[in-house]
């Protein structure tokens, strides 16, 4: 199966780099980048550097946005992931790297390889869903 990519930048606004989980969080979450920024900003995050806690942030908000999060599973690839064809919002992550799949599609800047390991993914689910 090929990965289906959508190049996205989470609505960026800035010149920024290490943001990924940023990024991912905005997709995810449906909400705006500088949004997503403030959130982690708030919890230590410093620009242009990597997302400290990252794992921990995730399993402790229980909500973002509209969304409730919940994680629901970790391990396998990326390609075993990818064809479940799973419908919804995620958050996976790779060693070194998060990013946001929609209904099926990575939204990212860069598309990571079908045979990387995953390290979690957490669910999005609309309240009252």
């Amino acid at each position: 199966m090929t990965l289906r990519f959508k190049y996205d930048n989470g609505g960026r606004d800035r010149s920024e780099e290490r943001d990924c989980c940023v990024r991912a969080i905005a997709i995810a979450a449906n909400i705006p980048y500088a949004e997503a920024h403030r959130m982690l900003a708030a919890h230590g995050r410093i620009d242009n550097h990597r997302t400290q806690r990252f794992v921990f942030l995730m399993d402790v908000w229980k909500k973002i946005g509209q969304y409730k999060i919940f994680r629901v599973q970790g391990g396998g690839t990326l390609n075993q992931f990818m064809n479940e064809d799973a419908p919804g919002r995620f958050i996976v992550r790779i060693r070194g790297h998060a990013f946001a799949v929609v209904n099926g599609t990575i939204h990212d800047m860069l598309l990571s390889g079908g045979r990387c390991r995953i390290k979690q993914i957490w669910k999005f689910n609309e309240e009252g869903i």
